[in-house]
């Protein structure tokens, strides 16, 4: 799975600003990608500047489509299916991910709508999409920590004019707790039905894995591993009891990714397996 912006910093290393407060990642490909799996770690905006973007979010919804000269938020702990298209021209972006603490130190978190879209495209105003097209290279420049602060405000502020853009940036600042405890919590029970590993919520924690196992243990009472394990295979059981859904579907609804492995564990925490249960209940 790519973890953005992580790999793609790695990747475009001589084309990437980064700072404490975010990165900036000019983004250019030959060819075509189908079908990659993302998580996405910090909430992260990106610009289109030449083709076309698809994003299938993990709900299973249609493809989201995002031409050129469009923005499309994500937020961190999205997991969705990436595909892009150069079309006539090389496939062109700029992606602007951002520190969740210094987000809501930005912006603010007073907001109290609820809901699982975790990914919206817009078309930004030309005051935004100027500013956007110009944050590389004002980043490339040595700006006093203060200044290049402001600079990120400053477009912060102008993507949020779009009113979903808004919505979606201060619920991930809503959900970005104080502390340790209340940040892992929110990141777990949002994200525990997602097909995501241990350290990939210790990424999305910002915290090192050896630390968020710690407070993990520490707030639980269990590893993280296998709290996993137990809320996932629960979510299970109550699907195979309550709904007609599929074997293949409900393996994929609780954060499995392959059917065999969903049986395995599901026999050893239950003792028997899911289509016993089903024709028991």
């Amino acid at each position: 799975m790519l973890n953005v912006p992580e790999d793609i910093e790695k990747e475009f290393a001589n084309q990437t600003c980064r700072f404490p407060e975010a990165s900036v990642i000019c983004y250019e490909a030959r060819q075509c990608v189908l079908s990659t799996p993302v998580l996405v770690t910090r909430p992260t905006f990106v610009l289109i500047r030449a083709g076309v973007k698809q994003i299938k979010p993990q709900d299973g919804r249609e493809f989201l489509i995002v031409p050129a000269n469009s923005v499309l938020f994500m937020r961190s702990g999205a997991h969705v299916m990436s595909e892009f298209h150069g079309q006539e021209v090389d496939y062109q972006s700029i992606i602007f991910s951002i520190d969740r603490t210094f987000l809501r130190q930005a912006v603010g978190g007073a907001d109290h709508a609820t809901g699982d879209v975790k990914i919206v495209s817009s078309v930004p105003a030309a005051h935004a999409l100027q500013l956007f097209l110009q944050l590389p290279h004002v980043l490339a420049q040595s700006l006093p920590d203060i200044e290049r602060q402001f600079k990120l405000r400053e477009i912060l502020i102008s993507l949020m004019g779009d009113q979903e853009v808004r919505r979606l940036v201060l619920r991930e600042t809503a959900d970005w707790g104080n502390t340790e405890a209340e940040r892992i919590a929110s990141i777990v029970n949002s994200h525990y039905l997602s097909p995501l590993h241990v350290p990939d919520f210790a990424k999305l924690c910002a915290m090192s894995l050896s630390s968020f196992k710690r407070y993990f243990q520490k707030i639980y009472g269990v590893p993280p591993a296998k709290w996993l394990t137990q809320q996932r295979l629960e979510y299970a059981r109550s699907l195979l009891v309550r709904s007609d859904l599929s074997v293949t579907e409900i393996c994929e609804a609780s954060g499995y990714r392959d059917v065999s492995s969903f049986v395995r564990a599901f026999r050893r925490y239950f003792g028997h397996t899911p289509t016993a249960v089903r024709t028991n209940s």
